[in-house]
């Protein structure tokens, strides 16, 4: 009925130009917008149907097209001024109302303003305290690309039914709805399927499953879930396509964006689709909440920001944010600064997904400037999905594209690549952790990146051996690594309980265990003139960052049972580089 409503207006206002005064008589008048209303009709009928039109935005939104077209026939037929006047003043009627409703040069600070405040006293120093240091247990090592592979491998040999033995002839992997989302705890990339075409549709009775690809672990199975057959979908057809079914129940005049397949608790799959109205003209959509489709039933549920269930992790879209932070970085000082000065503005970087020490879901977006020559991050910008609301970390470290560089640059002799970068908090230090692909795209490892020195940088095929030669980095003497949180540090004087030497990329490691407290230290050998001799019942002196970290390497080991003299020049240096370092 609505699509009927549509074509309905659109097909009126269409042959009002043949009732104005022209050459066609009274009775030609009729005739005429009787023959012309049903094919308009039908037209726009189809177009309406096929396309469904979001009627959120003013002026009929996209449909004025054809309402221009229409009356634009209609006046050539009638041939007169005033019937030629009528196109004409819906095109000046809409060009103005776009112009003033919705461009910049007027709403310049409104578009700006749709990220929300930002405090702008943040800085490097505290984004360390507010950003709590990475747990390894719960790094993502797997990239989108290598988890849509594993997936396609996996898809047939996971069916355990044997009326799906052949799932990968009759769906494919809808690649472009893959969703990472933590579920019970553990990042995973929830992967949906969907037919291949009409004939699945017709010859099936629903889409048999989902596939689970651990996010965390790079080894770990892709998991073929069977479900009941699910009938909604993006790609599914007539009333079962999602976009369809939402319009057709009460949606057609809102905005529908980022169609999310997630989880509950208990498993049970879903679509979450975010829920917006246009408030800038045809422009500056405003996040309203989230549509939730039960594929099986079709039921849906909306949810308002405030009422969004637990277990849903986004309902503000990456494409959403990273708008608003583009409007924001390009029109905070007005519409023109951004043609003329160019004062401050910023530009995006890539956006990503990332999981907080407090579980909540977050965007993670570096910002540049405007210059396209600059190579540096100005600003590192965390938005919760949820709420949409924004914190900004002014930072001075590497763009992302540089990151990328740095590590492909330096693996290039192995063909490997990096790809993917995310920001977390190692050692106190905000580091970019990049996954690493072989040219086949297979995973092949992770580098540990500092975003302020990309010169430091670890990396190995084995996660845990990454991070721990990255902490040893961070830990060596040198004047270019100090770490930011003074107060973080530690100086301890313990027994050593138990110990083990072990020999790592960065050379003789010493891995110490003390009764008292709950981490193992790691002693760079090379770096403490102790550290080879030590043994268990040893006192030694340990100063470390402070973290919750299971593992930590130490930024300073005395032996006080080992005596070796040092030259007055060694000792000088030495004493140096433990001062810079803390």
């Amino acid at each position: 009925m609505v699509f009927f409503l549509i074509a309905l207006l659109v097909s009126v206002i269409g042959i009002v130009p043949i009732f104005l005064p022209g050459r066609l008589s009274n009775n030609n008048k009729v005739k005429t917008a009787a023959l012309l209303f049903v094919p308009f009709l039908g037209i726009s009928w189809f177009i309406a149907w096929s396309s469904m039109p979001s009627m959120a935005y003013p002026l009929l939104g996209a449909m004025i097209v054809l309402v221009i077209l229409f009356t634009t026939g209609s006046a050539l037929i009638n041939r007169s001024a005033m019937a030629i006047g009528v196109p004409v003043t819906i095109v000046v009627i809409f060009a103005l109302y776009a112009l003033f409703s919705t461009s910049p040069i007027f709403h310049g600070q409104a578009y700006a303003a749709m990220i929300g405040k930002m405090s702008d006293d943040k800085s490097i120093k505290h984004w360390s305290k507010d950003i709590a240091p990475i747990d390894p247990k719960h790094i993502r090592l797997v990239p989108e690309e290598t988890a849509i592979a594993l997936a396609k491998t996996s898809l047939n040999q996971n069916a355990t039914n044997g009326s799906q033995a052949s799932v990968g002839s009759q769906f494919d992997i809808d690649v472009e709805h893959i969703t990472l989302q933590k579920v019970n705890d553990r990042l995973l990339y929830i992967i949906p399927l969907d037919y291949r075409g009409l004939g699945a549709y017709v010859n099936t009775e629903g889409i048999p499953g989902f596939i689970i690809v651990d996010a965390e672990n790079p080894q770990a199975k892709p998991v073929f879930v069977e479900k009941q057959l699910m009938k909604y979908s993006p790609e599914s057809f007539f009333s079962h396509n999602l976009e369809r079914h939402l319009y057709t129940n009460g949606y057609y005049n809102k905005v529908l964006t980022d169609y999310s397949f997630e989880l509950d608790d208990s498993l049970k799959p879903y679509w979450v689709v975010t829920v917006c109205d246009p408030t800038i003209g045809y422009s500056g959509e405003k996040v309203l909440g989230v549509a939730i489709i039960d594929p099986l039933t079709g039921v849906i549920n909306f949810k308002k920001t405030s009422e969004v269930p637990e277990w849903v992790d986004r309902v503000y879209p990456a494409e959403t944010i990273k708008t608003y932070l583009g409007d924001w970085g390009d029109y905070a000082l007005g519409w023109w600064n951004s043609v003329w000065a160019h004062l401050n503005q910023k530009a995006t970087e890539d956006i990503t997904l990332n999981y907080g020490a407090d579980g909540r879901c977050y965007y993670v977006t570096p910002m540049t400037s405007s210059n396209a020559a600059d190579a540096s991050m100005t600003d590192l910008i965390y938005t919760d999905t949820k709420t949409g609301v924004s914190t900004r970390y002014i930072v001075a470290g590497t763009t992302e594209d540089n990151l990328l560089a740095a590590v492909t640059t330096k693996l290039a002799y192995q063909h490997l690549e990096g790809v993917r970068v995310i920001y977390e908090n190692v050692y106190g230090r905000m580091t970019a952790i990049i996954s690493v692909l072989g040219s086949d795209g297979s995973y092949r490892g992770v580098a540990f990146v500092d975003v302020t020195n990309k010169s430091i940088m670890a990396y190995d095929a084995v996660p845990l051996n990454a991070l721990h030669a990255y902490q040893s980095l961070l830990s060596q003497s040198g004047g270019q690594i100090a770490t930011d949180n003074a107060s973080d540090m530690k100086t301890i004087t313990a027994i050593i309980s138990r110990l083990n030497y072990e020999q790592t990329q960065n050379g003789l490691q010493l891995d110490i265990y003390i009764d008292t407290i709950p981490h193992a230290f790691y002693v760079n050998c090379s770096q403490f003139q102790s550290a080879p001799f030590a043994k268990a019942g040893d006192t030694v002196v340990l100063s470390y960052y402070n973290s919750p970290s299971a593992g930590i390497s130490v930024n300073d080991f005395v032996d006080k049972q080992v005596k070796i003299l040092l030259s007055e020049n060694q000792q000088s240096v030495e004493v140096q580089n433990r001062d810079t370092v803390k």
